[in-house]
This record gives structure tokens, C-alpha cells and sequence, in this order.
């Protein structure tokens, strides 16, 4: 379980994460699931551009 946890503690200490999901080319399969469920954890504002995801931070160190 350290493991998994250690594998994102990174996501909080980010101010921007830029993702192109894949998930088109398996839908309804719930591809992406886990780093939705991850990211949820967090307070990122969202902005959807062409399929590109940009999460940004809402904390700024």
C-alpha cells in the first residue's frame, strides 16, 4: 500500500498537470479511472482545450 501511495504524492505538490486521455480507443472500459480517482483528491481547477486536460493547481507554495 506505501508503495501506491508513495507512486502519487507527487500530483499534490504540482502547480500544472497537462494530460491527453486515450481513452477513446477502449470506451466504457473505465481506462482512466484510477487518475480521475487520484486527482480528485485534490484542489485543481480544470480547463479542457481540443482534448488536452490542464489542471491547475489551486495552492501555489
Amino acid at each position: 500500500m506505501a508503495c501506491l501511495i508513495q507512486k502519487v504524492l507527487w500530483v499534490g505538490g504540482v502547480h500544472l498537470i497537462m494530460l491527453e486521455l486515450e481513452d477513446w480507443s477502449m470506451p466504457w472500459e473505465g481506462q482512466n479511472r484510477s487518475m480521475f480517482s487520484c486527482i480528485s483528491e485534490y484542489l485543481f481547477d480544470y480547463l479542457i482545450l481540443g482534448g488536452k486536460y490542464f489542471l491547475l493547481s489551486k495552492f501555489h507554495a
